[in-house]
């Protein structure tokens, strides 16, 4: 018997809250992939879904909604530096273990002033940043986002296994 054909590897990187620029993307993925290898891809966000772009509410809304979309496509959310910050201002993070209180960024302040159209259900946003790791490995495969201070060691080990 042979191996199954190993399954297709999308790795999606700084929404920063495009949800047009993230559909195009979808959209010329999908015509560019053939289509067995699409709809049964394993798609890796790398974080950064929020923040500088009008429609941090929309791409949360459309990844809660993904695998509905595409139902045979594995979907992997790993966490960015905005998302982690875009969840503390929610206050779904633990505090630091220092006991210190998180601060606003410019950023965050402009987001929170911002008239915003529609809300995606809270909840639902909630339980998606509650669970956003911000690695993933796979088999050999190791996905990070750049909010780590790993030291050489880590890394190692981490990418070992």
């Amino acid at each position: 018997m042979s191996d199954p054909k190993p399954r297709l590897v999308c790795c999606i990187g700084d929404v920063h809250g495009f949800h047009t620029k993230l559909q195009n993307l979808l959209s010329n993925l999908e015509i560019s992939i053939p289509s067995s290898d699409f709809a049964t891809a394993l798609v890796i966000f790398l974080g950064e879904y929020c923040g500088r772009g009008p429609d941090t509410n929309e791409v949360l809304d459309f990844f809660v909604v993904l695998p509905s979309i595409y139902p045979r496509q594995r979907d992997v959310f790993i966490a960015g530096n905005h998302d982690l910050a875009f969840a503390a201002f929610l206050r779904v993070l633990p505090p630091p273990p220092d006991g210190s209180e998180f601060e606003d960024s410019e950023e965050t302040r402009h987001q929170r002033r911002k008239p915003q159209t529609k809300r995606p259900d809270t909840n639902e946003v909630l339980d998606f940043f509650v669970v956003l790791p911000s690695i993933y490995r796979r088999q050999r495969d190791v996905f990070i986002t750049g909010n780590h201070d790993l030291d050489v060691r880590e890394t190692s080990l981490m990418c070992r296994g």
